[in-house]
């Protein structure tokens, strides 16, 4: 006697035809970016200025976890930057929960003599202080050397200390969580809330922001260095596209 097929070859056909249409169906949904930094920065622009600035990837296993890392360095001059992200002005926030995040290590901290700025989120400039973001900033002169979470709308800030003070050569991963509507921020630092913003946070048409991280020199020739690890953004439409 024959053994009999769970599935025919029609099930199986169907089945198959189903998980396609439910992947268009989700691909539909979703805005979805990830870089492990194993062999270029792909999609994302490289934000450079002044001599010796760079971005810097090294591929292959750093440690047990960390397969490829993007280092930004500010180059020898005191006004050097480096970064690397989305164009700025890719996402309008208000149509979908948006998740961001990324994993940095600070191998040497700002100081008054080689002083620097982090910030890391949702940004719409890489030159200088966004008008409209969402993000994690550092630097030693603010807030005592702890993170601070940011939201600027239009050029009107609210920054929360999250009471997290950075500390060389540790990693940090850094998650952001805009709601639907955009009504509030939820900032994670290691997986742990730290934070709770809601307001000022950029949602109306012309308050559009992109991602990223960007490490911007303030005083001081020394080159100063930021590591990521990764970058991942999500967002699911409320509607879909």
């Amino acid at each position: 006697m024959s053994k009999h097929n769970y599935y025919s070859d029609i099930d199986l056909q169907d089945n198959f035809l189903l998980n396609c249409a439910n992947l268009i169906q989700e691909g539909a949904r979703d805005f979805y970016y990830y870089n492990d930094f194993v062999s270029g920065l792909g999609e994302l622009v490289s934000y450079i200025a002044g001599a010796g600035a760079s971005n810097s990837l090294t591929a292959g296993v750093v440690s047990n976890n960390t397969p490829g890392i993007d280092r930004m360095r500010t180059g020898t001059t005191a006004t050097g930057r480096a970064g690397f992200g989305s164009q700025t002005a890719c996402l309008l926030l208000g149509g979908g929960v948006v998740t961001y995040e990324t994993k940095i290590l600070v191998p040497v901290l700002s100081n008054a003599t080689q002083q620097f700025i982090l910030r890391c989120g949702l940004l719409d400039s890489f030159t200088g202080e966004s008008a409209d973001a969402v993000y994690f900033r550092y630097a030693d002169n603010l807030n005592s050397g702890k993170f601070q979470s940011v939201t600027r709308n239009n050029n009107v800030e609210t920054a929360i200390d999250t009471g997290i003070t950075v500390v060389a050569n540790t990693w940090y991963k850094l998650t952001i969580i805009v709601n639907a509507n955009a009504s509030s921020v939820s900032f994670y630092v290691n997986g742990v809330l730290v934070n709770t913003i809601t307001t000022n946070i950029p949602s109306a048409t012309g308050r559009q922001t992109g991602f990223g991280n960007y490490l911007q020199k303030l005083v001081g020739n020394t080159n100063s260095v930021v590591d990521a690890d990764y970058l991942k953004i999500l967002q699911r439409f409320t509607v879909s596209r």
